[in-house]
């Protein structure tokens, strides 16, 4: 376990510094963030971690749980960056996308931070980014998605995430971008956002992975062999945290799971993986429990469908042979 000191250490020796370094001086990034009021313990426990603004009346208030651990540290980032946004923008009301634009923004600078001048707490850092990758791009997404194809659906604040995390790493570190700027834009933050440009760029991502051989029933072990071999590749391109693991855990990892029936890679339609998807079944067998879903070169809802088809097709009994799924 990474040790990483008490909040306010953190507030001033790593969060004030990384903020500062991002906004080049341009604001008193100590004066404001040290005037935050920060709650922590019980009374927030069951609570998810926010940020409120009080106007110029009182000072701003971020409430948190505090356990001295790595995603606390992240989430601090998170919180400081909503409080910056709300006084460099005077208060004005920045639309919620952006908002969330700014937080992820703030996270992005403890990296970067972090990467020059905490090289120990890289590492962690950067883990805990790819983890939370899997709440913002994978579950929100799906809720995202589910929402649009029901324009019934009740508007939720989480569906602000998936784009808004895509949008701070796409505009992170871009010279024509200004993290100040942004910040202080307030009602006006959307004409920073370049979904247009992002979603065009979609189109020329390039999937350099060779084609899967067509497997040959007469040797089922080398088809294994084959799917962990893509499923490696696919985690190395998507930097994902299994990319680290012990290789004889990995292999075994995946093989049970091509066993069992509960993995399935996605070829495209010239056979190039996808993607690829792991689960566990429930005792009574009717649902399952999704452990790992990766998709670097895009079409994550592809997946995803192809996701519930495969454990929502699944009754007692059954059994699939290692699969290889061309969508």
């Amino acid at each position: 376990v990474t040790e990483i000191g008490s909040l306010h250490d953190c507030l001033q020796q790593i969060i004030v510094p990384a903020f500062a370094a991002g906004f080049g001086g341009e604001h008193d990034v100590a004066d404001i963030l040290g005037r935050i009021q920060i709650e922590i313990g019980s009374q927030t426990r069951s609570a998810w971690p926010h940020a409120v603004d009080h106007g110029t009346v009182l000072p701003p208030k971020v409430c948190l749980n505090w356990q001295g651990q790595i995603g606390d540290l992240v989430c601090l980032a998170h919180e400081c960056a909503h409080v910056l946004q709300f006084e460099l923008s005077k208060h004005d009301t920045m639309p919620p996308v952006a908002r969330e634009i700014c937080a992820f923004l703030g996270e992005l600078l403890l990296l970067n931070y972090v990467q020059q001048h905490a090289p120990k707490l890289f590492a962690p850092v950067r883990q805990i980014w790819a983890l939370e990758n899997h709440f913002y791009l994978v579950e929100d997404l799906d809720v995202l998605w589910d929402a649009l194809s029901d324009l019934n659906s009740p508007y939720h604040y989480r569906h602000n995430y998936p784009l808004a995390r895509l949008a701070a790493v796409y505009l992170f570190g871009r010279e024509e971008f200004s993290v100040p700027g942004f910040f202080e834009s307030g009602s006006g933050a959307m004409r920073f956002l370049p979904f247009d440009e992002m979603a065009k760029r979609t189109e020329k991502i390039r999937n350099y992975l060779p084609s899967f051989p067509v497997p040959n029933p007469e040797t089922p072990l080398l088809r294994v062999h084959r799917s962990v071999g893509a499923a490696v590749l696919l985690d190395l391109e998507g930097n994902t945290s299994r990319a680290g693991s012990n290789l004889g855990e990995y292999f075994f990892g995946i093989s049970a799971h091509l066993e069992e029936g509960t993995a399935f890679i996605w070829l495209s339609a010239d056979r190039k993986p996808m993607g690829y998807a792991t689960w566990h079944n429930t005792p009574d067998q009717h649902t399952a429990e999704v452990s790992h879903q990766i998709a670097p070169f895009g079409g994550h809802v592809n997946l995803q469908a192809l996701l519930e088809c495969r454990c929502g097709s699944r009754t007692p009994g059954d059994r699939y042979e290692p699969d290889i799924v061309v969508w």
